[in-house]
């Protein structure tokens, strides 16, 4: 439903649901793969991780998937 600092408010079973103490989101958006950033990203001294229809096109559960696979390992 909306995103604050340090929480994510959203909705289950027709219920509110709060999340607090949230440090990151992760959000994974497109129907195709369009990835320019990840060229922009080459010589910087971080790890860049592409997941989505970033990395692929594929359905929405395996590009979620992904996004939180992704952001567990940070």
């Amino acid at each position: 439903m909306k995103v604050e600092e340090g929480a994510v408010y959203a909705e289950k079973d027709g219920e509110a649901v709060e999340f607090k103490h949230v440090d990151m989101v992760v959000n994974a958006m497109g129907v195709r793969s369009y990835n320019p950033l990840e060229a922009e990203l080459a010589d910087c001294d971080c790890e860049v991780v592409v997941v989505g229809d970033a990395n692929r096109t594929k359905n929405g559960y395996r590009n979620m998937r992904e996004g939180y696979d992704a952001g567990n390992r940070i």
